[in-house]
């Protein structure tokens, strides 16, 4: 796993270089388009030779997505979104963020549960919304 960590994090530096060099895309856009062309030209090469294809195939399979998200990248990437955070005009907002964010909270979660309870009663199982939260 931590070689299928290393190769994807190296592709991911390499893929964030050739934009900040030539192409000077936002970051995102320009990542996610060479991702895009290099998985393009992978899967196309596969049709002379497969090897180089298969042995990427094997590297993302062995790769245990879930664990490296969560375990491995998760602090990084809110760590490098915290970074860009402008503190003096969230300081400004934070009356306006924390009602959003509370209320967002609240509504979604009230329209989820009695949707699903909703949805669990007309469909005959009639779950009950206590079991409907958990």
């Amino acid at each position: 796993m931590l070689t299928s960590f290393s190769i994807l994090v190296g592709l991911g530096a390499l893929f964030s270089l050739i934009n900040l060099k030539w192409l000077k895309l936002p970051h995102t856009i320009g990542v996610t388009i060479i991702s895009l062309l290099f998985v393009s030209l992978l899967f196309f090469s596969s049709v002379f030779d497969a090897t180089l294809f298969d042995t990427f195939c094997g590297i993302t399979e062995t790769a245990n997505f879930k664990d490296l998200l969560f375990n491995g990248m998760l602090g990084f990437l809110l760590f490098a979104g915290a970074l860009h955070i402008n503190i003096k005009e969230l300081a400004k907002q934070r009356w306006s963020v924390l009602l959003f964010a509370t209320l967002g909270v609240l509504i979604s979660t009230a329209l989820v549960g009695f949707g699903l309870k909703g949805i669990s009663f007309v469909s005959g199982m009639d779950i009950p919304l206590v079991e409907v939260a958990r």
